[in-house]
């Protein structure tokens, strides 16, 4: 599974790339490749890197933007021939998981999309959507040298700007 978030501005063009590529290996017998939507899941490891070495961000300039373009990303995904791309709808919004609910719809896709959810944070919404069918995946980031939990302390911090 690829991940594509959607706080990168080059997210649109690349999502458009994997579709072109992923409709050629489908026409060859290649199964779907599933995309994974997120929103900024290594956004401060990105603003990080961009810091210590001097270089430019290549991520969206505000929240606004990064929401806006998830969106673009979740229609651009769905779009994409059945055969080629399964998105993977990775948000804790509600309103971005109607989006997604209503454009799947719309698109003529059967069932529902898969989900990843923060283990903790969205429980509760992959309980609902499991009980209408959808496969639903709960995770938690760990680091393998350290066991302990990674990023997710930048995640909370995020979510709480978030609502305030």
């Amino acid at each position: 599974m690829l991940e594509i978030p959607a706080y990168l501005n080059a997210a649109p063009a690349l999502l458009r790339e994997l579709c072109e590529w992923a409709t050629a290996r489908a026409a060859k017998g290649g199964s779907p490749l599933k995309v994974m939507l997120t929103k900024g899941s290594a956004l401060s490891s990105e603003r990080e890197c961009a810091f210590i070495y001097g270089k430019e961000s290549a991520a969206a300039p505000n929240k606004a933007a990064t929401e806006s373009r998830y969106k673009q990303l979740v229609h651009q995904a769905i779009s994409c021939k059945k055969s080629a791309i399964t998105p993977v709808i990775a948000t804790h919004n509600p309103f971005d998981l109607a989006y997604a609910l209503l454009d799947w719809g719309r698109s003529g896709r059967k069932g529902l999309p898969p989900f990843i959810f923060r283990a903790g944070l969205g429980n509760h919404l992959g309980r609902m959507l499991a009980t209408q069918g959808a496969q639903v995946v709960l995770t938690i980031g760990t680091s393998a040298e350290e066991g302990d939990i990674y990023g997710f302390e930048d995640y909370l911090l995020e979510l709480v700007n978030e609502l305030s």
